[in-house]
């Protein structure tokens, strides 16, 4: 049950990271690098890595979560930036043949990129926790 929440979340996250993208002019990084000229394909492919990084989120912070000793806002804001570091500033550059983006110049370029993964990463976080406490009070409630 916790993957499902998990992938759930990140889908969550996925669609408020686009949203929010799509807001400040941008399109996600993910989208314009696998479907480049398919909008339908580009935001699949961006809410597929969405979930996984939703799996990935509890697989590293499992334990975390579980015994309530994080934060839900602050351990997916910490999730997000972590994934603003690792992907447009890494991977992304990283498979197109730039390099990494380390540089002030990157980092700046990548500004609407660093809100989306915050946003990225507060939904997801919220909305595991909601989805967590849903599943123990419904587990709670049918062993009574």
């Amino acid at each position: 049950m916790v993957y499902k929440n998990s992938l759930l979340a990140g889908l969550a996250g996925g669609v408020a990271m686009g949203l929010v993208m799509a807001l400040l002019g941008s399109t996600p990084m993910v989208a314009e690098l696998v479907a480049p000229n398919s909008m339908v394909w580009g935001w699949v492919s961006f809410l597929v890595v969405s979930a996984v990084l939703g799996v990935l989120y509890a697989l590293t912070l499992g334990n975390r979560l579980s015994r309530g000793s994080l934060n839900p806002w602050g351990g997916g804001l910490l999730y997000g930036f972590i994934w603003y570091l690792l992907g447009p500033l890494t991977l992304w550059p990283a498979l197109m043949g730039l390099g990494v983006q380390w540089s002030g110049a990157g980092i700046t370029g990548s500004v609407n990129s660093f809100v989306g993964h915050l946003v990225f990463g507060a939904v997801l976080g919220w909305v595991h926790q909601r989805l967590a406490n849903r599943s123990i009070s419904s587990a709670t409630s049918a062993a009574s």
